[in-house]
């Protein structure tokens, strides 16, 4: 089974468009099962997109508007053309730069069964920036039912109001009461730095027990996903970090796990780079 997840920073790239090109073209070749992306904008008032009868997107439950514009229904309708199609979904989290709507997207080139669109931030309005969303699809793979989760998640902050924490507590609590003894895959952008201890990342593997599927991996290739050096139109003035994961509630078997759109041998086209990931399928532990 062939994971990809993605920070794709979609618009606020100069030379979008070619970007979007190079992605779907990387997709394309390389047939993922299952795609999770963050930042996933539209411009607000931008025309909808006929999305009623198409029968590869799955709406949430109050249907969000899809415009023509939406990242997601345009990198989905350029797969088509290049004959590669994938099931899909989108759920808004937030009013960005006060022109898009911004949310997570997951593919899949698996029938959705059920979708789940979570906020996951507390108390938090449409148009705050804080206010965070997780999108959530079932699917089945060799008869074995999976969930899968584009997550993106605020910053740990050590202080009493610990966004990431509240964000972490409140997603585990959901999916424990929605999917219990289920197999979960939660995929995206965790903002938790791998080499930060007593953190997100640690209280995420060591407290919650989840399995970073790059730390599993014989030999992982590339370092960060987060580069310290100038992407687009922005430049990381942070340290690099890896912050972008692909969690397991179980321990897989891991064939490989690689750091990708990092400028080397696939293009940058973010300010994050992607984590690309296989995983043994016939392997899959039963709960």
């Amino acid at each position: 089974m062939k994971l990809l997840t993605l920070n794709t920073h979609s618009w606020m790239e100069p030379n979008s468009k070619q970007k979007m090109t190079w992605l779907a073209q990387h997709i394309a070749a390389e047939q993922y099962d299952v795609i999770a992306f963050q930042e996933i904008n539209q411009s607000r008032f931008a025309p909808k997109a006929p999305v009623k009868d198409d029968p590869y997107y799955f709406p949430a439950k109050k249907r969000p508007a899809i415009h023509k514009n939406n990242f997601a229904f345009v990198l989905q309708q350029t797969l088509l053309k290049m004959g590669t199609a994938y099931y899909w979904a989108w759920f808004p989290c937030h009013l960005g730069y006060r022109l898009y709507d911004e949310g997570v997207a997951i593919f899949s080139r698996h029938p959705i069964q059920e979708f789940h669109g979570l906020v996951i931030s507390s108390k938090k309005p449409y148009f705050s920036q804080k206010r965070r969303g997780v999108a959530g699809i079932e699917i089945t793979n060799k008869n074995e039912r999976m969930l899968f989760y584009s997550c993106h998640l605020s910053g740990w902050q050590d202080e009493k109001k610990n966004s990431f924490l509240q964000e972490w507590l409140r997603l585990e609590s959901t999916l424990t009461t929605l999917h219990p003894d289920q197999k979960i895959v939660l995929l995206g952008d965790f903002n938790a730095s791998a080499n930060r201890r007593g953190k997100g990342y640690d209280w995420i593997t060591k407290v919650s027990g989840w399995h970073d599927t790059y730390a599993l991996a014989p030999v992982p290739k590339g370092k960060f996903t987060f580069p310290s050096y100038q992407t687009g139109s922005i430049h990381q003035k942070q340290h690099p970090r890896r912050i972008d994961y692909i969690l397991c509630n179980y321990k897989p078997t891991v064939l490989s796990a690689e750091i990708i759109f990092d400028g080397k041998d696939t293009p940058l086209i973010s300010d994050h780079c992607g984590l690309k990931v296989s995983l043994d399928a016939d392997a899959l532990p039963r709960f």
